[in-house]
């Protein structure tokens, strides 16, 4: 059995993945100008466009309209005048785009990531390219939107306070396209970001408070099955309220199979319920496993459930406020151990008092998920004064949980930044810290001679590994739309040879160039201007007549708008945004140098040169016989 279910696990996920693969195949092979697809999702606010979850149904071919199902996300600008609805169709007059694969190591993979949640497509719809069709959408996940929209539509009537009606939202409809970017941030370092998305934290808060409050049914001989009844309806309408988000559903389903065995006298094994409850999910969906949600859900309350007793024992105290306190904090610390090797491998980042702010956050949560719930309701009631009173107590509760999260800002040291570690070392630690567990938990103390040999490893990996990147030196030219940047590591600190406008565009920086500066433990960063210099224990870099010249042992790199003139160079990256309507090549025709050997020169288009500039250098280099190389379309180049 131990064998049979990872089995057929693999089994189902690769006939998930297959069928994934001859949907993407089917509909890039085949020709279409126009495609119908049918909207899934409420707009979910981005920076500057609108996205919304949709399933394609036909596309428009040669031949007329053929079904070819696919899943995509299309975004839409937020001046739109026209947003559709979940059950409405856009008829969309172009054609479907794959997401980008990423093209600079260890940047973020977003076309693996979609492929996971099974989408395979995006595109911009500019207004003058769709149009909302009549569709006769109808089920559960169309009627979960309207639901949530209006719920929606309440908060915003009820609150209008911004922070406070982002914040209510994200919690009771997990959707926090409305918080300000640095309120999201505060809740990130504050380490409470998981209450801003719906998940096991608030349906496990509304499934408490509701068995505390039906719990009396159970007295009573048939009183346990209306119990069961009543719990799963409410449990389902807020499943309903939220869009019927995975995160949701999971907890959701956790929750009714710890009923269910109640209800029906079998002793419940929580690690056991939770299990079942995974094996569930992963029936339907195999490649939710790759969900980063689903592992962080999953091993925090796997946490929870192994390391909160005996975290809570350590201290008594009959004092009620400090036993609630140290209670919270003893939860928060548990769902912490198991999940912060997975959360540093994904977020490099680790907020270090977490254990401060979480407590007095999931007390406000208390509030606030009720709160929140009870004014979508009351609203609707002719009763004034209980309107009052329950919108000050989730206002005030809302200011005071924002306010909390930007405390931790304030202290030294309040986030661990740049935090790096691979997926051996991920499995490692939660090796050692499950092993840590059962050595407790049986009291065999000849496991730890195990466990300290899982230790060494881990310390000699770990150190092996990073002493081997910090001695690593490398040159990489990236691949980044609208500049040229070429970067230098050596040891510790990482050289960065960029034009101006790269060190004002941090989104350029932050999606292409970040994560690969944590993988290779940079601590400094220094922007080398063009035509700067700098020396490193073995890169010197120099200014030279019309550019930068870059030598390492074993190489040579020139950086300018045009062709060298004079001695021999390995690269050229060439940084010119003129279009070169002559043959620069031609002027130099007449001295003929080293340099201009075709075997001994590899031409590098850079990244801010348009269309039409870089095809026309590619004709030229075509032309002279030279060797050339395109980061935008073949990614970047490691030069060493």
């Amino acid at each position: 059995m131990g064998v049979t279910i990872p089995l057929l696990g693999y089994l189902a996920a690769s006939l998930h993945h297959d069928k994934y693969l001859e949907q993407v195949a089917a509909l890039e092979k085949t020709p279409y100008t126009a495609y119908l697809a049918v909207v899934k999702s409420l707009p979910e606010k981005r920076q500057s466009t609108f996205r919304v979850e949709a399933e394609v149904t036909k596309i428009r071919t040669e031949t007329g309209w053929v079904p070819a199902p696919a899943r995509a996300y299309l975004s839409l600008p937020q001046e739109a005048a026209l947003l559709p609805k979940p059950g409405e169709a856009l008829l969309v007059q172009q054609q479907l785009k794959r997401p980008p694969e990423p093209l600079n190591p260890a940047e973020f993979d977003y076309r693996r990531f979609l492929r996971f949640k099974g989408v395979a497509w995006t595109d911009y719809l500019a207004p003058e390219k769709y149009r909302v069709v009549p569709f006769p959408a109808r089920g559960p996940r169309y009627w979960s939107s309207r639901v949530s929209d209006w719920a929606d539509r309440s908060l915003r009537q009820s609150l209008q306070h911004d922070d406070a009606y982002g914040l209510l939202k994200a919690m009771l409809l997990g959707r926090r396209d409305d918080l300000r970017n640095d309120l999201i941030g505060s809740y990130s370092t504050s380490g409470a970001v998981h209450v801003l998305s719906v998940s096991g934290l608030h349906v496990g808060i509304f499934f408490l408070l509701l068995s505390l409050g039906l719990g009396w049914l159970k007295k009573y001989p048939l009183g346990k099955y209306l119990y069961l009844v009543i719990l799963t309806a409410l449990l389902l309408f807020y499943a309903l309220l939220t869009g019927l988000s995975p995160s949701v559903l999971r907890a959701t389903c956790m929750c009714l199979v710890w009923v269910v065995a109640e209800v029906f006298n079998r002793r419940a094994e929580p690690v056991n319920t939770l299990a079942f409850s995974a094996f569930l999910i992963l029936l339907f969906d195999p490649f939710a496993l790759y969900a980063v949600g689903f592992q962080l859900s999953y091993l925090a309350v796997l946490g929870i459930l192994l390391f909160y007793r005996p975290i809570e024992r350590l201290i008594s105290t009959e004092h009620f406020l400090l036993r609630y306190l140290w209670r919270a904090t003893a939860v928060s610390v548990s769902a912490q151990l198991l999940t912060f090797p997975v959360s540093v491998y994904y977020f490099h980042q680790f907020p270090v008092y977490f254990w401060l702010v979480n407590p007095l956050v999931v007390a406000l949560a208390f509030v606030l998920m009720p709160g929140a719930l009870a004014l979508v309701i009351v609203s609707l009631l002719p009763f004034k004064a209980l309107f009052t009173v329950v919108h000050v107590v989730v206002y005030m509760a809302a200011l005071a949980t924002n306010w909390l999260v930007t405390f931790p800002s304030r202290l030294p040291g309040y986030s661990a930044q740049g935090l790096y570690l691979d997926r051996v070392e991920v499995v490692l630690l939660l090796v050692l810290i499950l092993g840590a567990y059962y050595t407790y938990r049986r009291r065999e103390w000849t496991t730890l001679k195990y466990l300290a040999g899982v230790a060494l490893v881990f310390f000699l990996y770990a150190t092996t590994h990073s002493l081997r990147t910090y001695h690593r030196q490398q040159l990489v030219v990236h691949a980044v739309p609208r500049h040229s940047v070429l970067s230098i590591k050596d040891q510790s600190t990482l050289y960065l040879l960029a034009d101006e406008a790269f060190r004002q565009d941090t989104n350029a920086y932050r999606f292409r160039l970040e994560n690969y500066q944590i993988q290779q433990l940079i601590q400094d960063t220094v922007f080398l201007a063009p035509g700067g210099q700098g020396t490193s224990s073995r890169v010197v870099v120099r200014q030279v007549s019309g550019g930068t010249l870059v030598a390492w042992p074993g190489g040579t790199l020139y950086a300018g708008e045009g062709v060298p003139s004079a001695a021999a160079v390995d690269y050229v990256l060439l940084t010119s945004r003129t279009y070169p309507r002559e043959n620069p090549f031609s002027v130099q025709s007449s001295q003929p140098n080293e340099w201009s050997e075709p075997s001994r020169t590899l031409y590098i288009l850079g990244g801010q040169m348009g269309v039409r500039t870089r095809e026309r250098w590619k004709e030229i280099l075509a032309q002279q016989g030279y060797r050339y190389y395109d980061p935008t379309t073949e990614g970047a180049l490691v030069l060493r």
